[in-house]
């Protein structure tokens, strides 16, 4: 089995609730190898309702609340000797969701009166959702709480990179 399998694979499975942070290897190159793919495909799907200007700037405001976010959340509870894997854990899920969510997306954006919209933009829902519910499973384990604690974090940071966008690129869709 192919080393990138392997990664995808356990990104897969953390998706799945079946692994959780504390699975993903505490590695430098390997979060910065998901981040990097992860600022890729986040400012892909925002090119395909924006410029590419805009959606590398969008992008990368996202991407950088990020690590912002899960460093204060891990701070407030103590546990920031998990920056690490948590912030990998996420970028990882982020990349399989984002990459996910661009065929439908593009769909909705661009095909807005076909037969095939009102599914893509269900299955936009079910991968936000899906989205969410995963982020809420590595935060619960990343920060030792409950599983809708966990989500209400993961929504906190859901609202807070979309204030970011809206005021550092207000010529972003939302």
């Amino acid at each position: 089995m192919s080393a990138a399998w392997i990664i995808v694979r356990a990104f897969l499975e953390l998706a799945l609730g079946r692994r959780g942070p504390q699975d993903i290897p505490a590695s430098h190159p390997l979060l910065i190898g998901t981040f990097a793919v992860y600022l890729a495909v986040t400012a892909v799907l925002a090119a395909v309702s924006e410029s590419w200007a805009t959606a590398i700037r969008a992008a990368a405001v996202d991407a950088s609340v990020l690590p912002a976010f899960v460093l204060a959340v891990l701070w407030l509870r103590r546990r920031t000797a998990r920056w690490l894997q948590t912030l990998t854990a996420l970028t990882g899920i982020g990349v399989l969701f984002t990459a996910a969510a661009i065929p439908p997306f593009i769909v909705i954006t661009h095909m807005e009166n076909s037969l095939i919209a009102a599914p893509a933009s269900l299955g936009t829902l079910v991968l936000f959702a899906w989205n969410l519910l995963a982020g809420g499973h590595i935060l619960r384990h990343a920060l030792s709480v409950s599983f809708p604690a966990g989500v209400l974090v993961a929504m906190a940071y859901v609202a807070a990179s979309i204030a970011a966008v809206e005021y550092l690129v207000p010529e972003a869709a939302t």
